[in-house]
């Protein structure tokens, strides 16, 4: 069994917030390390860097605290970061984009379920419901199992 976080995930697995138990809960279903791609080093130290230049000082302090926690995680190997099955991904993503009849999620919506596909994840998680239809058409199990 393969886990797959999307940011949003990922980030309530970092960032202390009331959602932060049961998303280790979930994650915890699977064995350290947790395999995560540059797509998710990139979301989330994009968005602690631009946390840390809040203009209010809880904001900064959350980011600083975060990003810490993040470092710390990735020293103890909890997570470690590999290179991605981009190109698989991307090829999925473009192909389920053109299949879209109603609404088109956003992009990261359709190319995170992609990755965990081609890098042959068994479990997608994620609070994200847009995140989670796709994925859930692609056959992934979904955690938690219920929002």
């Amino acid at each position: 069994m393969t886990p797959y976080f999307d940011l949003g995930f990922l980030l309530t697995l970092v960032v202390k917030s009331p959602g932060r138990g049961t998303a280790w809960q979930a994650a915890s279903r699977f064995n350290p390390p947790y395999r995560l791609n540059f797509l998710h080093q990139f979301h989330l130290e994009n968005g602690l860097a631009r946390q840390l230049l809040s203009p209010k000082s809880e904001a900064r302090e959350i980011g600083a605290q975060a990003l810490r926690q993040w470092n710390q995680y990735l020293d103890e190997g909890v997570f470690v970061v590999t290179s991605g099955e981009w190109d698989t991904a991307f090829r999925l993503a473009i192909g389920w984009n053109r299949n879209f009849t109603r609404t088109v999620p956003l992009p990261t919506f359709i190319l995170h379920p992609a990755l965990a596909l081609a890098e042959a994840a068994t479990h997608f998680l994620s609070f994200q419901p847009e995140n989670r239809q796709v994925a859930r058409a692609t056959g992934l199990r979904l955690l938690p199992e219920r929002l």
